[in-house]
């Protein structure tokens, strides 16, 4: 169906910070008109009238935007680095030497501008590969450019799946929902 971007990486967990700097290369290349890239995992539901309401939101504030545009997303602080072999989120010493991260956006969605993928692929590209991609991208490298994150809970990136059933309402006020199975897509 021509909807594919196929990239020369081996499709795995610890590529996943490729795979999104390939994404923002691909916008750049073939998308040079759109303010705005979502990064979406594929078993998120995206609420896309709330989606379209925050983009919205965002142009019209002359505060939101900097100069080196905005992550907006689910944002985590104070989180530190796994130091267990056994984890698929270990990071050693050497990789990374700080106590804690900088306040980084989580990877299953979030919301970027035009000027913050621009810098934000082209800084990544000058430092060294750290498998983590939203630890990586929205923190570490944010942080080196100056790329402000804001909080919008609206992102609702839990590792824990939320039933269906018991959203209600909350569907409403949110633009992403994580572990959502293909069969409840439609149900949402």
């Amino acid at each position: 169906y021509k909807d594919l971007a196929i990239t020369d990486n081996v499709d795995v967990y610890k590529n996943l910070t490729l795979k999104t700097i390939a994404a923002f290369n691909w916008a750049r290349q073939f998308c040079p008109e759109a303010d705005f890239l979502l990064k979406t995992d594929d078993d998120m539901f995206i609420h896309l009238k709330r989606l379209l309401y925050t983009i919205k939101s965002l142009r019209s504030s002359t505060t939101a935007l900097s100069p080196n545009g905005i992550i907006v997303g689910n944002v985590a602080a104070g989180w530190k680095p796994v130091r267990n072999p056994q984890s698929k989120y270990y990071i050693t010493q050497e990789q990374y030497t700080e106590t804690s991260y900088p306040p980084f956006v989580t990877g299953p969605s979030y919301l970027i501008s035009r000027p913050a993928f621009d810098l934000l692929q082209q800084a990544a590209m000058n430092r060294p590969f750290f498998h983590l991609e939203d630890v990586f991208i929205t923190g570490i490298v944010a942080e080196s450019v100056d790329v402000p994150r804001r909080l919008a809970v609206e992102f609702r990136n839990n590792a824990t799946p939320i039933p269906t059933r018991f959203l209600g309402c909350t569907l409403t006020k949110t633009i992403s929902i994580h572990k959502v199975k293909p069969e409840e897509q439609i149900e949402l």
